[in-house]
C-alpha cells in the first residue's frame, strides 16, 4: 500500500463506502470530514484491513479550508495519489424559503471547496506525472430539480466541470472522473426521504458500496464519466433528448410534490 487517496465528506455515505473501497484495493486514506469520532472509528476499521490511515476533522464549508487542509497533507508528508471530492449537503425545499447562510455554505462546500482542492492537488500530480480525481456529482446534474434547485445546479457544474478537466489534463498522466449515482442509501437520502412528501421506492434506492466499487472501478479504467445503476443510466438518457421545457415541467410535477408542506 504505497498510494494514498484523500477523500473528503468521509464520515459516512458514499465517502465512507470509497473510502473502504480505496483501503480494500490496496491505497492508504486520509479521512476528512467535520465529525471526528466518526472518522477516527472509521480509520480503526480501515487499519485493521492493513491500511495507513490519517484523520483530518475539518469543515470545509468555510472559504479557507481547502488551503488550510492542502498544508495539513503537505505536513503529513505524503503524496496524493488520488483526491476524491465527496463533501457536500443538499437542502429540501423551495430555494426562496432556504436560509441565505446555509445556501453560501451549500456553494462553498459543494462547489468552492471542490474547484479549490482540485487546483490544489492537480498541480502536483502533474509534476508526478499520475494521479487520478474523482468528483461526485449526482444524476440531478442532468435536468433543473425544483426542491433541490441550487444542488442540483451545483451537480450540473460539477459534471461539466470535470468532464471540460478531463479533457485539459489528458497526456499528463492525470485522470478526472465525475460520479452521478442517483439515490443512495446514506444520511442525506434519510434525511430527504424523512422530510419528502414523495418517498422513493427502495428498489430505486442503490446500495452504498455497490455505487462505490463502480465510481472506483470507472476512475481505474480512466472513464471520465460514471453513472452508476441501469435505472440511472437510462433517467439520464431520457432526459437529454426531450425538449427542455418539457424536462423542466416534468421534474417541476416531481419536486413541487416533494417539498415539504409549511
Amino acid at each position: 500500500m504505497n498510494k494514498w487517496a484523500l477523500i473528503t465528506g468521509a464520515s459516512s455515505g458514499i465517502g465512507a463506502a470509497l473510502a473502504r473501497v480505496y483501503a480494500e484495493e490496496r491505497h492508504n486514506v486520509i479521512l476528512v470530514a467535520r465529525r471526528e469520532q466518526k472518522l477516527l472509528a472509521l480509520a480503526e476499521e480501515l487499519r485493521g484491513i492493513g491500511a495507513e490511515v490519517h484523520v483530518i476533522p475539518m469543515d470545509l464549508s468555510l472559504k479557507k479550508s481547502a488551503r488550510q487542509l492542502f498544508k495539513a497533507v503537505q505536513q503529513l508528508d505524503v503524496h496524493v495519489d488520488v483526491l476524491v471530492n465527496n463533501a457536500g449537503f443538499t437542502y429540501l425545499g423551495r430555494f426562496v424559503d432556504m436560509d441565505l447562510g446555509s445556501a453560501e455554505d451549500m456553494m462553498q462546500l459543494n462547489l468552492g471547496t471542490l474547484v479549490a482542492l482540485t487546483h490544489l492537488f492537480a498541480r502536483p500530480m502533474i509534476a508526478a506525472g499520475e494521479g487520478h480525481i474523482l468528483n461526485l456529482s449526482s444524476t440531478t446534474a442532468f435536468q433543473p430539480f425544483p426542491g433541490h434547485a441550487l444542488y442540483a445546479a451545483g451537480k450540473a457544474l460539477i459534471l461539466s466541470f470535470s468532464e471540460a478537466l478531463f479533457e485539459e489534463l489528458k497526456g499528463t498522466g492525470v485522470g478526472v472522473t465525475v460520479l452521478c449515482p442517483g439515490p443512495t442509501e446514506s444520511e442525506m437520502i434519510d434525511a430527504v426521504q424523512a422530510e419528502s412528501n414523495l418517498k422513493a421506492p427502495s428498489f430505486m434506492v442503490a446500495d452504498v458500496m455497490a455505487v462505490a466499487k463502480e465510481g472506483f472501478d470507472a476512475a481505474n479504467r480512466g472513464d471520465a464519466l460514471c453513472v452508476p445503476g441501469l435505472s440511472n443510466k437510462i433517467s439520464t438518457m431520457m432526459v437529454q433528448h426531450p425538449a427542455r421545457w418539457l424536462v423542466r415541467s416534468m421534474y417541476g410535477v416531481i419536486g413541487r410534490k416533494m417539498i415539504p408542506k409549511p
